[in-house]
């Protein structure tokens, strides 16, 4: 409980967390699916996952996070794409290519019509919402 106090608290004071003299960063304690109700479709610039580690749990998380994340641009990324998470990276390598079945409604940037998913440092993985 703590923690979150002072998280909450930590966003609402920070400068960089200012608009126009309002805090601009809301924290929502929900489960991450009962979360993104709280979140318009489109909406995120950036949507950074890093929760449950299982397979379904990772799918399910891309799945409903993509549709918030804006197109043309937008980003959706996460962590532990390892061979010590092998389920988060299977989640993200059948979520992000083309045979996903949001594939057409929520299409990724692509290369020669293959969604590009890009890795970096500390098992980062991401990709561009097309």
């Amino acid at each position: 409980e703590g923690y979150h106090e002072n998280l909450k608290a930590w966003s609402q004071e920070q400068p960089a967390f200012q608009r126009h003299g309002h805090g601009a960063v809301r924290v929502i304690r929900k489960a991450s699916e009962d979360a993104a109700g709280f979140v318009e479709a489109d909406y995120f610039d950036l949507v950074f996952i890093d929760a449950d580690h299982t397979f379904e749990a990772a799918r399910r998380d891309i799945q409903v996070w993509r549709r918030r994340v804006r197109p043309n641009g937008g980003i959706l990324a996460g962590h532990d794409f390892s061979l010590f998470h092998p389920a988060v990276a299977l989640a993200v390598v059948v979520e992000c290519s083309s045979s996903s079945s949001d594939a057409e409604r929520f299409p990724l940037e692509s290369e020669d019509g293959r969604p590009i998913i890009r890795l970096s440092s500390d098992s980062v993985w991401w990709v561009v919402r097309s």
